[in-house]
């Protein structure tokens, strides 16, 4: 008979103690501190879509912005604060205690999912922590030397009237080379003739970018020396196209007859209203095209 009272007993406190916990964990606070702060969560609340931003999390209190996705250009920004009760949540947005109770579900740094209530009726939220899309890392253009070069060489690009095309600098004088260059304008009775204007292009090997920036070099000399195949235009040429722009290095017409009135009538040759520009030369003023070529 004294065995049987002591089982009950046993089986007595065994089901207080499981009561007990039932009524303390019925009893316990809603702990909101897994929220994170250094994120985004996004979800759904019923049947819109929310971003939302917690600035500050405590075990019972949190606060932060929203966003309502809409198909507006800017997203309205509301502020919010929840505080955490025994099961359920209150929230005031903008200042105003808003007539909805929150039960969470879950709540950790990668997820809030529960219900609310607004009145009898009852809907359910997911959110989670926003993960930004892989992006693939490109290496940096146009920065570096990377690729091979391919020439291709005296592509014609125009005719024009002119004495030549090019002519090699040397290091001599203007004086000298003009001289020296004097039977050049004899050779052709001192009169322009047709000359092909001819261009250098340099293309990077191996890239598969389907639009390519064009640089286009066109050497100084006074339209009288000067050569696209010069050693600094070579070299400038063949660095930007390793980096990856395309390159065209051109030569245009040049030569003009000695005397001093032939100078500007050389480079208002073809000068038409709209493109004229005035530049200095001799204390002389002339009016020069945009292009000579």
């Amino acid at each position: 008979m004294i065995s049987i009272i002591k089982k009950f007993y046993h089986i007595l406190i065994v089901v207080l103690i499981i009561a007990f916990a039932f009524v303390f964990a019925g009893c316990e606070k809603i702990n909101l501190s897994e929220i994170r702060t250094d994120c985004y969560y996004v979800g759904q609340c019923a049947d819109d879509t929310y971003i939302i931003k917690f600035d500050t999390v405590a075990s019972d209190k949190a606060n932060g912005k929203c966003y309502k996705v809409e198909n507006t250009p800017i997203a309205k920004e509301q502020l919010f604060s929840i505080e955490a009760g025994r099961k359920k949540c209150s929230v005031v947005l903008n200042g105003t205690e808003i007539p909805v109770k929150v039960t969470p579900s879950v709540i950790s740094g990668d997820s809030i999912i529960g219900e609310y209530n607004m009145g009898k009726d009852s809907y359910n939220f997911r959110l989670y922590k926003y993960e930004s899309p892989a992006y693939k890392e490109f290496e940096a253009q146009f920065e570096k030397e990377k690729y091979k070069v391919s020439v291709t060489k005296d592509v014609v690009y125009g005719n024009a009237k002119g004495f030549w095309s090019y002519n090699p600098e040397k290091n001599e004088t203007f004086a000298k080379a003009y001289t020296d260059k004097l039977g050049e304008l004899l050779k052709y009775n001192l009169s322009p003739r047709d000359i092909d204007l001819k261009m250098d292009i340099y293309v990077p090997q191996d890239d598969t970018s389907k639009l390519r920036p064009l640089i286009m070099l066109i050497h100084g000399g006074a339209f009288f020396n000067g050569d696209k195949a010069s050693e600094a235009y070579t070299k400038w040429s063949t660095h930007f196209a390793k980096m990856g722009f395309v390159v065209a290095s051109i030569n245009y017409r040049m030569g003009f007859l000695p005397s001093s009135c032939q100078v500007p009538t050389r480079l208002t040759a073809q000068a038409t209203a709209p493109h004229k520009m005035q530049m200095p030369q001799c204390d002389i003023w002339y009016t020069m095209p945009l292009s000579t070529a």
